[in-house]
C-alpha cells in the first residue's frame, strides 16, 4: 500500500508539472483575455459584457503583478497555470488539515491526491470553474469547523466570505446559500441566529458590491447592461 501511495504521489506531481506547460485551450484564452482587459482599464458591465466577468478579479490581480515585474505578456499563461497550481495546493492543504482528525488518514490522503490530479475543464488557471470549486471547498471547511466549535463565530465569517467569493466566481452559486441555511438549520445549536448572521453578512457584502457599480453607472444603465449580458449568452 505504501508503494502504491508513493507511485500515485509521484504521478500526481508529474501530471501537475506537465499541466503547467500544456494546459491551454480556447477557454483559457477567454479567461486570460477577460482578466487582462480588467487590468488594462476596461470597466465591468459598462465595457465588458462577458457573463463570467465577476470571476476575473483573482487572475487580474496576478496578471497585474506579472506585468509590473516583467513588463511583458510573454510567459503569462505558464505563470498563471503555476499560480493556479499553488492556490490549489493551498486549498488541498486546508482541506486535509480540516478533516485529518475526522477521516481515516489513508482515505483522506488518497482523496486529496485525487483532488490535486483532477481539474474542471482540464485547466489549472485560477478562472471561474476552478474558483467555484476552491471556494466551495473552503466554504465546506469553514462550515465543518464551525459546527464543531459553535462558540467561535469567527468561522461563520469565513463561511460568509467563501460563499460570497463562490457567488462571484459563478453567479448561479448564489443558490448554495440555501444549502448552507439548511445545514445550519439541522446542525446549529442557535440555528436562527446563525442563519440570520450568514444572511445578513451576505446581504451586506452583495449590496455593497452591486451598489458600487450602480453608483458608477446609474441604476438604469446597470440593469440594462446585466440584461444584455444574460440575453447574450443562452447557457
Amino acid at each position: 500500500f505504501k508503494w502504491i501511495v508513493r507511485i500515485l504521489t509521484i504521478g500526481v506531481i508529474l501530471v501537475n508539472i506537465k499541466n503547467i506547460f500544456t494546459n491551454f485551450n480556447i477557454d483559457a484564452e477567454y479567461a486570460i483575455a477577460m482578466s487582462y482587459r480588467m487590468v488594462k482599464g476596461d470597466s465591468m458591465f459598462s465595457q465588458m459584457w462577458e457573463p463570467h466577468q465577476t470571476s476575473g478579479f483573482l487572475m487580474a490581480l496576478f496578471i497585474k503583478l506579472y506585468l509590473v515585474l516583467f513588463q511583458t505578456t510573454t510567459g503569462l499563461a505558464v505563470y498563471l497555470n503555476a499560480v493556479g497550481l499553488v492556490l490549489k495546493v493551498v486549498v488541498t492543504a486546508i482541506l486535509y488539515n480540516t478533516l485529518r482528525k475526522s477521516v481515516n488518514s489513508n482515505v483522506l490522503y488518497l482523496g486529496c491526491l485525487f483532488f490535486l490530479a483532477v481539474n474542471p475543464k482540464n485547466m489549472l488557471l485560477p478562472e471561474f470553474s476552478n474558483m467555484q470549486l476552491w471556494f466551495s471547498v473552503l466554504l465546506f471547511c469553514f462550515l465543518f469547523v464551525y459546527l464543531q466549535n459553535q462558540n467561535q463565530k469567527k468561522w461563520l465569517l469565513g463561511v460568509i466570505i467563501a460563499l460570497c467569493l463562490e457567488a462571484l466566481a459563478y453567479p448561479a452559486s448564489v443558490f448554495v446559500f440555501v444549502g448552507v441555511a439548511v445545514i445550519l438549520f439541522i446542525y446549529s445549536e442557535k440555528k436562527w441566529q446563525d442563519i440570520l448572521l450568514v444572511t445578513g453578512g451576505c446581504f451586506v457584502a452583495g449590496s455593497a458590491y452591486i451598489g458600487y457599480f450602480v453608483a458608477r453607472m446609474g441604476l438604469s444603465c446597470f440593469v440594462e447592461a446585466v440584461r444584455y449580458i444574460i440575453s447574450g449568452d443562452k447557457t
